[in-house]
Parts: C-alpha cells; sequence; structure tokens
C-alpha cells in the first residue's frame, strides 16, 4: 500500500472550505479505501447509493474522501455479508439504526433480525457437519478399496470384498453403483463446446 500522505488532491483555490494539499492518512479516496477492504471502487458507490456508506466530504473536483469510520463500516458490511446477510438486509438494518428516536425498538428488531441469521447459520453448519461425516466415510470405505486385492468386476460386488468385512457402502459411494446399471450414464454427454 503506497504512502496516504504522499497523496496530493487537485482542490479548486476558490474553495477554502474544501481539503487542500496532502491527503492527511486518516483521509482517503475511493481509490485507497477500494484496496484497503478489498472491494472495487464501482462497489463503494453502489453502497454508497444504498444508504451504507458516505463519504466525509468531497474535493472540489468531486473526489469522494473517506474517513476511518469508512473502512470499520466496510468490515461491518462485509462481516455481516459472510454470515449470509444481503445488502438488502444490511441496508434495513441500517434504516433501523438510523432511527435514534426509538432505540430500543431499534435494537429488538436488530436483535431479531440477527436471531433469525444465527438460526439459519446454525442449520447450515448442521447440514455442512453431516456432509463432513458423510465424506469422511466415504473416504474411509474407499481406502480399503485401495487396500483390496480382489478383482471386482461390478460395483454391486464390492461390499463382499474382504477390505470391507461385509460393510454396506456409505450414500456417497453406493450412488455410484447405480451408474453401473445404467447403460446411459456410460455414455459421455455431449456438450456444446463439443459439436
Amino acid at each position: 500500500m503506497r504512502d496516504l500522505t504522499q497523496t496530493f488532491v487537485k482542490v479548486d483555490k476558490k474553495a477554502p472550505a474544501r481539503l487542500q494539499g496532502p491527503v492527511p492518512q486518516e483521509q482517503l479516496q475511493i481509490g485507497d479505501l477500494a484496496k484497503i477492504t478489498g472491494k472495487t471502487a464501482r462497489a463503494l458507490r453502489h453502497y454508497e447509493e444504498l444508504g451504507l456508506l458516505d463519504p466525509d466530504h468531497r474535493t472540489a473536483g468531486g473526489f469522494r474522501i473517506y474517513g476511518q469510520d469508512a473502512v470499520a463500516r466496510l468490515h461491518w458490511i462485509a462481516k455481516l455479508q459472510t454470515v449470509g446477510f444481503t445488502l438488502n438486509r444490511i441496508q434495513d438494518l441500517a434504516q433501523v439504526a438510523r432511527k435514534g428516536d426509538l432505540p430500543r425498538v431499534a435494537l429488538d428488531a436488530v436483535r431479531e433480525t440477527f436471531l433469525r441469521q444465527l438460526e439459519s447459520l446454525q442449520a447450515k453448519i448442521q447440514r455442512l457437519r453431516q456432509l463432513e461425516a458423510d465424506l469422511c466415510a466415504a473416504l474411509g470405505y474407499l481406502d480399503g478399496c485401495q487396500r483390496c486385492q480382489t478383482h471386482i468386476a461390478k460395483m454391486d460386488d464390492c461390499r463382499t470384498c474382504a477390505s470391507h468385512g461385509g460393510v454396506s457402502p456409505p450414500d456417497l459411494v453406493r450412488g455410484i453403483s447405480g451408474f453401473s446399471k445404467n447403460e446411459k450414464a456410460t455414455q459421455p454427454i455431449q456438450r456444446r463446446g463439443d459439436l
């Protein structure tokens, strides 16, 4: 990252209230903010349109200038997106937070939104844990196949292999054997690029 104290902003001399000279380190132009946060300048402009991000001010030339609070705001947005919030839901949260006259109601709404998102995330985690268990079982079973010295003609005969001791294959492996029964599945699929 370049030294931001060396960034100069061209300012109209007739506008003394605007930022002039070198940009202090806590002031960032949109490109610098994008680099720091990993977002694109286009995304930052979109966030501004949605009311999620506002520049501290603009130069006489119209350049957006952001403070360090913008970095924190963008990290907050990214964290909410990571746990599954859409920009529209984040926008709703921001609107609720702006209602300063009803802080308890606003906080209750935020809490309810976070609770629903947590429940959704916990359900997703449970599905991922089940998938992890399924993959581990399949890999354990397939590890036995690698040690197998028997030459099996059909996958259905695999469970009789001594490496598995009569144990039925897990669902992920059992699903593969269904293809060996279906001749259509053994034919290569022609894709548009193959024609």
